[in-house]
């Protein structure tokens, strides 16, 4: 198998770079949302002054943080775990 010049690693399969996309996607989209409902709690309770704004920060960081940390999760979880580094050839075994 032949590995990457800069790491010494196999390249990732097919279903790895399925997980890979998926956590990148959950990332990137619920990371947004949390971002949005997050800044919108941010503004109402700076510059609103709103009591409640609080309840919109707790919301970003459910809705919007634990999803794309797991999403985080799985995408580390595809692109890094469990890729071994290449075996030196003498180490290899013989076919």
């Amino acid at each position: 198998m032949t590995e990457t010049p800069e790491t010494g690693k196999p390249p990732l399969t097919p279903l790895r770079w399925f997980f890979a996309i998926v956590g990148g996607m959950v990332v990137l989209f619920t990371g947004g949302c949390g971002l949005f409902y997050t800044g919108i709690g941010v503004y109402i309770g700076l510059v609103e002054g709103d009591d409640y704004a609080g309840m919109f920060i707790l919301m970003g960081l459910a809705f919007g943080g634990v999803p794309a940390s797991i999403g985080w999760l799985v995408w580390w979880a595809a692109v890094k775990r469990g890729r071994l580094p290449a075996l030196p050839e003498e180490m290899a075994p013989p076919e």
